[in-house]
């Protein structure tokens, strides 16, 4: 997958993500981004966002992930339609 830190901008786009062994794309500290058009599927999150970190979701396929978004510490993500379906625990978990 990819791991975006500091404060790292990147736009990820019509990517897929399948059978990693960790998560799709991890977002922490501070990093911002937009994250659009992507597939998730077979990860562990499909997505994990923490820190501070507040990237842009959107129109991205979360499915059969063990869980398909998680958000913790005071990270404020914006998701937006987005398709999470058939993941194994939970679709979004925040902590």
């Amino acid at each position: 997958g990819i791991f975006i830190t500091g404060t790292g901008n990147p736009k990820v786009e019509k990517s897929v993500f399948t059978q990693n062994g960790g998560n799709g794309i991890s977002i922490a500290s501070n990093a911002r981004g937009e994250i659009r058009d992507n597939v998730f599927q077979n990860t562990g999150f499909g997505l994990a966002i923490g820190g501070n970190s507040a990237p842009v979701i959107s129109g991205n396929q979360i499915i059969d992930n063990t869980d398909g978004v998680y958000i913790n510490d005071s990270a404020r993500p914006v998701l937006r339609h987005n398709l999470i379906q058939n993941n194994k625990r939970d679709g979004i978990v925040a902590t």
